[in-house]
């Protein structure tokens, strides 16, 4: 068995669903679907506005899962919304560890991009 690097060490104690809760700051609460989308938002040139673009065009893609896509879009306004009153963006609501792992960049990836329920 080899060493896993210490960025690909699972971040999670067992499977997650994404309305799991995740963090608390102050009074806000933290989704695990947040906690994808903010990872996510780190590889994007506009961080969350270029993952709603992504999921716009989804929607408006005469086939696929439109349904997934609007759902996502739902998510993205609320955690936007919570950040502006927080005064927080992606990269400080993610802490180290949770901004440089593979493994849940990975997890990310799969869970949001290739979604087929929310």
């Amino acid at each position: 068995m080899s060493l896993k690097l210490p960025t690909e060490i699972p971040l999670d104690d067992g499977a997650r669903e994404g309305t799991d809760p995740w963090r608390e700051i102050g009074d806000v609460r933290f989704c695990h679907w947040d906690r994808w989308l903010l990872r996510l938002a780190l590889d994007e040139p506009e961080e969350l506005r270029s993952v709603a673009r992504e999921f716009r065009r989804r929607a408006a893609a005469p086939r696929g899962t439109k349904h997934v896509a609007d759902a996502m879009l739902a998510q993205l306004a609320a955690l936007e919304e919570r950040l502006t009153k927080l005064q927080l963006t992606p990269a400080t609501v993610l802490d180290d560890i949770e901004r440089a792992s593979k493994w849940l960049h990975a997890k990310a990836f799969r869970r949001v991009w290739h979604a087929t329920s929310i």
